[in-house]
């Protein structure tokens, strides 16, 4: 019998309930301010490009890559590993500097949190499936090109 929800399940459902409460926050629309309006830009460019060099039927919602996906080592990813999860968590903060609630800072790091541990489940998947990947993962950082 199939578990009605197995991890990839909870970590996707969960993922968009903590974006959810980023955006959503404590109801106070944004208020622009530079940082978090250059936050937000930086993070919409870096999405952007991301979907520029590695096309989206590429992506999977869950951990789990696609069946027939081609890694990709260009573009954003020559200097990190998950430009996408980056992006996200660069566009949210911006939009949570410019509408400040304690609810959203913690909903925040807890999705930060969880997209590190997303990240660590696919690239254990990917390393498994190529040797490229595995030399790739020795020289890109994560989430901050040469420091996480």
């Amino acid at each position: 019998m199939k578990k009605p929800f197995g991890k990839t399940q909870v970590i996707v459902y969960l993922q968009f309930v903590l974006i959810v409460v980023v955006l959503a926050g404590c109801g106070s629309l944004p208020v622009f301010n530079i940082y978090g309006g250059s936050l937000l830009a930086f993070g919409l460019i870096l999405g952007a490009w991301t979907l520029m060099t590695n096309r989206p039927e590429n992506f999977n919602i869950n951990h789990k890559p696609k069946a027939g996906a081609a890694l990709c080592f260009d573009g954003p990813y020559r200097f990190l590993k998950h430009p996408m999860y980056l992006a996200l968590l660069m566009a949210l903060l911006g939009i949570l500097l410019m509408s400040f609630c304690w609810l959203s800072l913690l909903a925040w790091i807890g999705l930060a949190a969880l997209l590190d541990q997303k990240a660590r489940l696919e690239e254990r998947l990917l390393q498994e499936r190529s040797g490229d990947y595995e030399r790739y993962c020795a020289k890109t950082k994560k989430f901050i090109p040469g420091i996480f």
